[in-house]
């Protein structure tokens, strides 16, 4: 069975130091990011929790981006 989400992404530019890249995903059904929140919410919801891990990070860049995922024993 083929199971059709939305992935929303957030990058931060990393510290001079500091390995890594803060990132922070969410992954949505289509079906609730079509028809059951409010993008603008979600994406709110996913900043605050990015300040709240990364603080002083900036955020350098975000999107949603659709992928299609096969799941086992469908």
């Amino acid at each position: 069975m083929i199971l059709s989400v939305w992935v929303l992404f957030i990058i931060g530019d990393p510290f001079a130091g500091e390995h890594g890249t803060p990132y922070v995903q969410h992954i949505v059904p289509a079906a609730v990011h079509d028809t059951s929140w409010r993008r603008e919410d979600f994406e709110s919801l996913a900043v605050a929790e990015f300040r709240s891990k990364y603080p002083g990070h900036v955020v350098t860049d975000s999107g949603w981006t659709r992928q299609d995922v096969e799941v086992m024993g469908g």
